[in-house]
């Protein structure tokens, strides 16, 4: 029926509507899921270059008390200092990344050492300071290179990642958008050819019937209106008989003009 007619032509945009929006969704989600690991990744490499900072700090403080005298306001305490602090909060379990979670392993151990031997520094330096100053560089020192050079691996790694994940959500943006282009115009393609292709089908028989009405007006009763075989077979299988609003009026109309004609014979 026409109301059916119109009411697919309705269906199929909504089905292509809702497509677009499936595809949407799952696109923004990918971004969104791309976006967290580079913000993470990025804020973890700010944080070690955070920490390489404090740690610069604890040596400075520790540099000027061997050589001034000066009482040491850092801690001594491996666990409680700003650089022991962020390390602790490093749960090397959840690290993913192997040469991540080796470096900061490997930490530990020198920066264990350094406050070990700060201690023994800073109690020689009230005897002596040039021995003290000597035991910082020979054993202290060491053992700072090395903390940094873990530090260098671990912020380098977290900016390659990060990197590498940016290039990746930057990809990802652009075939969102060509996606959805391409999606659009699909949809935009099926709908005018499913809308053009329904009023095709309603507006042709009612199209016949006017050309015909403008002859039978002319004196001209000759002309049959051509019932589209296709379309009726199809109504039958559908509803079982063939009851299309187009075409019963097809056929009363045919019908009126056959009477017509026969009483003009007459």
């Amino acid at each position: 029926s026409i109301k059916e007619q119109i009411f697919s032509g309705y269906f199929v945009v909504i089905i292509i509507t809702v497509i677009l929006l499936i595809a949407s969704v799952i696109y923004l989600a990918y971004i969104s899921k791309s976006y967290r690991v580079v913000s993470e990744n990025w804020q973890q490499q700010g944080q070690t270059q955070i920490a390489v900072s404090q740690h610069y700090q604890w040596l400075e403080m520790l540099n000027e008390s061997i050589s001034t005298g000066k009482s040491f306001e850092g801690s001594l305490d491996p666990t409680a200092c700003n650089f022991g602090k962020w390390l602790s909060s490093m749960d090397t379990s959840k690290i993913e990344n192997a040469t991540i979670k080796q470096a900061l392993i490997a930490i530990e151990a020198p920066h264990q050492q350094i406050h070990t031997k700060a201690k023994d520094v800073l109690a020689l330096s009230k005897t002596d300071r040039a021995a003290a100053y000597e035991m910082y560089l020979n054993e202290i020192k060491p053992n700072t290179q090395q903390t940094i050079q873990y530090l260098t691996t671990v912020s380098n790694t977290y900016e390659s990642i990060a990197n590498q994940e940016d290039a990746a959500l930057h990809f990802e943006i652009r075939m969102a958008l060509i996606t959805s282009v391409l999606l659009s115009i699909i949809g935009i393609v099926s709908a005018v050819f499913f809308a053009n292709s329904s009023s095709k089908r309603i507006s042709k028989p009612i199209a016949d019937i006017t050309v015909l009405a403008q002859r039978m007006a002319l004196g001209i009763y000759d002309d049959k209106i051509a019932i589209d075989d296709k379309m009726l077979e199809e109504e039958i299988v559908q509803n079982g008989k063939g009851n299309n609003e187009i075409i019963t009026l097809l056929k009363s109309f045919w019908q009126m003009a056959e009477h017509i004609k026969e009483n003009v014979r007459v």
